[in-house]
């Protein structure tokens, strides 16, 4: 990373082979995407790196790397660990590994003014320090996170210890989901300069009918969420960076319905100063307007909240068209299945295309049902 590149824009790809080959005779069913578990201390001068990896009819593992200086000389050290249970996986695609604390992360008001600068994608292994306010020290544990064979599989997570390359998977928690459903994948995060372990996964495009070629885009990355751990360390826990709250610009924003008075102890509506809307039933295919809100950086957006009635339906779409006038602007829709309890987007507002997606049926996700707890 250089200095006057903050947003990492340049890259200079170095001369030869970072990592030697893993040694031979281990029958690995890959070997890919290096992570930083380490870096050298005052008490060590080491740089540890892991690779995600799998022992041929075996299980899942990551294989250690140490060196002394970051761009050379690097040597084998052994396998970080290996999964508790055979079944489960047989590769481990991006392992990721994080020091968390029971601290819970800063609050949205005491954050509006940080950033996560930080791009270092490691933890140096040690203790959290007491809290400022004189109460006892939280509890610390390390978070090993790994992504296990295909994009189909949910990413799974163990709380337990590391030290010096080696993480205790005998001793650790069970696996618990980093997210529900077959969606968020291959995650990343890196410590910020409050030292808060934030991360960011890969949310894969599920939908398939558009033509090729059609977007210029496909994907995208999730929200960035805060990791900490339980009061107790043995759950993980996660909430949406609050530096997020700064992007809602609740001064401006519009609720559709009609006029009327705001229940009492409305959170929302007292964030927005009193303007408050009452809720509006909208009606099987009687289009209402809604009212926007653009703000000073030049953005539009408004707010929808939806309470869904089944009634008979099996699924229902709602069509979001663009303001009239505004040639460039492209429609959505938002379609909620009961069936398969899934909300999806779609970048379309062509009907067929509509009532093809809403009576399409989704897939079960072909990842194995695992013990433990569902995420929080």
């Amino acid at each position: 990373m250089q200095p006057d590149d903050p947003e990492l824009k340049e890259w200079v790809k170095l001369p030869g082979q970072f990592l030697p080959q893993p040694p031979a005779g281990m029958h690995l069913t890959g070997w890919r995407d290096p992570f930083i578990l380490q870096t050298p201390t005052a008490g060590s001068p080491w740089w540890y790196v892991m690779v995600g990896a799998g022992l041929k009819d075996k299980c899942g593992t990551a294989l250690v790397y140490r060196s002394k200086d970051l761009k050379q000389g690097w040597e084998y050290v052994g396998p970080l660990c290996e999964s508790a249970d055979a079944d489960m996986h047989t590769m481990w695609e991006c392992p990721i590994m994080a020091q968390l604390s029971s601290k819970p992360p800063t609050s949205a008001a005491a954050a509006s003014n940080g950033h996560a600068s930080s791009h270092v994608n490691s933890f140096a292994s040690g203790h959290s320090a007491p809290h400022s306010d004189g109460c006892s020290q939280p509890i610390g544990r390390h978070m090993l996170c790994v992504s296990p064979d295909y994009c189909v599989n949910v990413p799974l997570c163990y709380l337990g210890s590391y030290a010096a390359g080696r993480f205790d998977m005998a001793a650790a928690s069970s696996p618990q989901r980093l997210d529900l459903g077959d969606i968020l994948y291959a995650p990343n995060m890196l410590t910020d300069d409050q030292g808060r372990t934030v991360l960011w996964a890969w949310m894969q495009e599920k939908q398939l009918l558009r033509p090729t070629g059609a977007y210029d885009s496909s994907c995208c990355l999730c929200v960035p969420r805060v990791l900490y751990l339980s009061p107790d360390g043995t759950r993980l826990l996660q909430e949406p960076l609050p530096e997020l709250q700064a992007l809602r610009q609740q001064h401006s924003a519009w609720h559709v319905g009609t006029a009327g008075k705001a229940p009492a102890g409305n959170a929302m509506a007292d964030a927005l100063e009193g303007a408050f809307e009452a809720p509006l039933a909208l009606r099987p295919g009687v289009p209402v307007q809604l009212g926007g809100a653009s703000s000073s950086k030049g953005s539009s957006h408004v707010d929808l909240e939806l309470t869904l009635t089944r009634g008979e339906a099996d699924s229902v779409v709602l069509l979001l068209q663009p303001f009239e006038g505004l040639a460039d602007a492209a429609g959505a829709a938002i379609s909620y299945c009961w069936a398969s309890d899934t909300l999806q987007v779609i970048h379309s507002t062509d009907l067929a295309t509509l009532e093809a997606v809403a009576a399409m049926p989704v897939p079960t996700p072909a990842f194995k049902q695992l013990p433990g707890p569902t995420p929080e």
